[in-house]
């Protein structure tokens, strides 16, 4: 299961996390426009939800692979976790910037 997991896991995150942002949106709308209050609580948790398994997805890639598959979850671990959540720091050698002349 955890061969599976590790193999598997950002693919089904990453789509799971698309499917329910976009039918939390969808279902957002018709709330909205229905009008009704009890829904109102609980369709926001949807999208949420979503962006959280997809934003998961992603960070299981980059944590397999060291790098994002996406330009803005790699912007969003950038900004929000301030490394501590990114994967990828630490991974990368770099090109310019040790203080010496290289002639």
């Amino acid at each position: 299961m955890v061969g599976l997991t590790w193999l598997m896991g950002s693919v089904v995150l990453r789509t799971a996390g698309w499917l329910l942002l976009i039918v939390g949106v969808i279902s957002l709308a018709n709330v909205v426009a229905s009008g009704s209050v009890g829904a109102v609580v609980f369709a926001p948790l949807m999208p949420v939800l979503g962006a959280v398994l997809w934003l998961a997805g992603h960070w299981l890639f980059a944590f397999k692979h060291h790098f994002f598959r996406s330009g803005i979850a790699a912007r969003a671990f950038a900004r929000l976790a301030r490394g501590r959540l990114d994967p990828t720091r630490g991974w990368g050698v770099p090109v310019i910037g040790t203080g010496r002349s290289r002639y």
